[in-house]
């Protein structure tokens, strides 16, 4: 292996094929009112940790009408957030025919 290149005991990472953020509906909108979600309850729902990310409990992809909805949202630390996005894609995977 040489300098760089990444390590051959993992395995590639797939390229994110979805559309950037902002199509996604993450626009100025989403950051004020994650800003202040995360100002309001700075600890994470789950384990109580500081805060990094706000979670949609009802993901945008299936409810887009609750996209700003504040009940709709909780704040998440960056372990919880990846725990439960790892958790939901697989899930997705699963339904979609996927592995």
């Amino acid at each position: 292996m040489r300098p760089g290149e990444p390590c051959s005991c993992r395995p590639a990472r797939a390229p994110d094929l979805r559309p950037s953020a902002r199509q996604r509906g993450y626009d100025h909108e989403w950051e004020q009112l994650r800003a202040s979600v995360l100002a309001e309850q700075p600890r994470c729902a789950k384990c109580g940790a500081p805060a990094e990310h706000v979670d949609h409990i009802q993901p945008v992809r299936f409810r887009p009408d609750l996209r700003l909805v504040r009940s709709n949202l909780r704040p998440l630390c960056e372990r919880c957030h990846n725990a439960r996005s790892a958790r939901q894609q697989a899930e997705w995977r699963r339904r979609e025919g996927g592995v």
